[in-house]
């Protein structure tokens, strides 16, 4: 309260008085019109790319390096190995780990355990005590049994495209290879091919689908793996199968070389040959035959 009275007191003594200011001594503020100011991301990008300090960060970015940061490289960065294994230890690992992943989903194995269960009594039950010396039905059965092959492992190519999200951050990270990624992720889906295979092949057929189920199989899971999304591998998994159905029967002699290459073709003639070579049904076959003839 003191130093406020002796502050009072001085300011009411003193000759300082307010002056009002002459019109030139008044600041005159004008307005910028706005249609100047950026308001915009890439207006502000146009203004930045303009000014000195881009100028200068451009010149020093296509510029020479200095020689320092190219000798620490050369010393400290260039004997580090991209990889921290060798390509087969990386690949091996990749396998143990999509395995024992593919172990721990036991919603994925009971799902696929019903399905081929109810496919294999479904074509049991539907081709029960069929003719054997009918080669048109065999065929039938013997196609209908490996398209089931290929259509189930088409079927599972968004799954196998949403994993991959997992590798990339792993890539990033050098952690496994990318042709290790694709081939473990073909072998590790053996053990399980070769189950559902042979649980179909007791219910539904006498041979055993392994071959047909690996060949097939297989060659979805590559087009997973190596098809950058899955707008481009669903196309290609189609093209695939029409492909494989189209040329998997009687074609003409000059594209023979592209039944051979057909694992449709090859899954046909693995049922087909133990099917067919039995001494059974050999005896069947000509009985036929030998009472065909005799009644014509």
């Amino acid at each position: 309260m003191a130093v406020y009275i002796f502050v009072l007191r001085n300011y009411k003594g003193s000759t300082t008085r307010c002056r009002v200011a002459s019109p030139v001594a008044i600041h005159e503020v004008k307005s910028v019109p706005s249609s100047n100011i950026p308001r915009s991301a890439s207006k502000y990008a146009d203004v930045f790319t303009r000014s000195a300090v881009y100028e200068r960060m451009m010149q020093d970015l296509h510029g020479p390096v200095h020689p320092s940061l190219t000798e620490d490289k050369e010393k400290h960065i260039d004997p580090i190995p991209e990889f921290h294994q060798n390509f087969w230890d990386s690949t091996m690992g990749a396998v143990r780990r999509l395995i024992t992943l593919t172990l721990r989903d036991t919603a994925f194995l009971i799902g696929r355990s019903v399905m081929v269960i109810l496919m294999g009594l479904l074509y049991s039950s539907t081709f029960y005590q069929f003719e054997e010396t009918n080669a048109q039905l065999v065929m039938g059965i013997i196609f209908n049994a490996v398209m089931f092959v290929s259509l189930g492992q088409q079927a599972q190519m968004p799954m196998f495209m949403a994993a991959r999200a997992g590798f990339y951050k792993q890539r990033r990270a050098n952690f496994f290879r990318t042709s290790s990624f694709v081939l473990s992720n073909s072998v590790s889906r053996i053990p399980l091919g070769f189950a559902e295979s042979l649980v179909r092949s007791v219910l539904a057929v006498r041979a055993d689908a392994l071959f047909g189920k690996l060949g097939d199989g297989s060659w979805f899971l590559f087009l997973s793996c190596a098809s950058p999304n899955l707008n481009v591998a669903n196309p290609v998994s189609m093209v695939s199968i029409l492909f494989f159905v189209l040329f998997a029967g009687f074609i003409p002699d000059y594209l023979i070389w592209i039944y051979w290459i057909n694992p449709i073709a090859w899954g046909i003639g693995l049922f087909q040959q133990p099917s067919t070579a039995t001494p059974d049904s050999i005896r069947v076959c000509t009985m036929a035959l030998i009472t065909a003839s005799t009644t014509t």
